[in-house]
Parts: C-alpha cells; sequence; structure tokens
C-alpha cells in the first residue's frame, strides 16, 4: 500500500462511515465509535503491515543462534504469519528460521528499536491469523 492508496482507503473508509451514519440517524455514541473502529483497525492493519516490511522480510539474521538454547537456527524461506495488535491485525510474510537442537522456531522482526539488537518472535510458522485468515 502507498501513499495514494492508503488515501485513497481513507477516503473510502470515510465515505462508508458517513453513508453509515446517515442510514443510522439515532445511533449511540458507542454505536458509532464501534463502526468507526472496525474501518479504523482494517485500514491501520494494512500500513502497519506495510511498515513491518520495509526493512526487509527477515531473510538474513546477522546472528544465527537460538535465543532458547543456544543452538545453530536455520532459515526455512518466507512463511505467513497472522499478526493481532490493538490498532490492527494484518498476514505478514516473513522469513522463518528453525533450531534443529531444541525444535523452535523464529520470525525475525527485524532490530529491536532500543538496543539495535537482532529481535526474534517465537511462532508457529502454521499460525492462523486471528480473523480467519
Amino acid at each position: 500500500m502507498n501513499k495514494e492508496a492508503f488515501m485513497t482507503a481513507a477516503g473510502r473508509m470515510y465515505e462508508e462511515l458517513s453513508a453509515w451514519r446517515g442510514e443510522h440517524k439515532q445511533a449511540s455514541y458507542d454505536e458509532i465509535a464501534a463502526q468507526v473502529t472496525q474501518w479504523r483497525q482494517r485500514l491501520m492493519g494494512q500500513l502497519l503491515a506495510e511498515l513491518a516490511e520495509q526493512e526487509g522480510q527477515g531473510e538474513y539474521l546477522a546472528e544465527r543462534s537460538c535465543p532458547q538454547c543456544g543452538g545453530v537456527l536455520h532459515y526455512k524461506g518466507k512463511k505467513v504469519r497472522g499478526v493481532g495488535h490493538a490498532e490492527g491485525s494484518a498476514k505478514i510474510e516473513r522469513g522463518y528460521h528453525h533450531c534443529d537442537q531444541c525444535g523452535h522456531g523464529f520470525f525475525p522482526s527485524g532490530p529491536d528499536v532500543a538496543t539495535g539488537g537482532p529481535q526474534l518472535e517465537s511462532g508457529d510458522a502454521g499460525q492462523r491469523h486471528p480473523t480467519g485468515g
């Protein structure tokens, strides 16, 4: 999603919410907020996915030792991972690494903002997206 696509989606969100409000003139503030939240989370999920994938997709790890046991991590190709967050859910394609010694699998999420060191997110490569995808 580039800036133009994001702005188009945001405009569509505005139009859809305005139309919904026109059809629900007696809606409470909470009901309006529930509608806005659903649309916002879809839009933010798309934006989060794009931003998460901007700095590569986790194919390369500078540190190849397993944070669980110290064994060697092996790259197993890209896998789709569902990621849920209060701001929105997304499917992200990331490099998947596996430790033959202890069996743990990891999705590198990029460098830790605070330390600059690698972040590894433990996870099942077959994890389903929280919205059923």
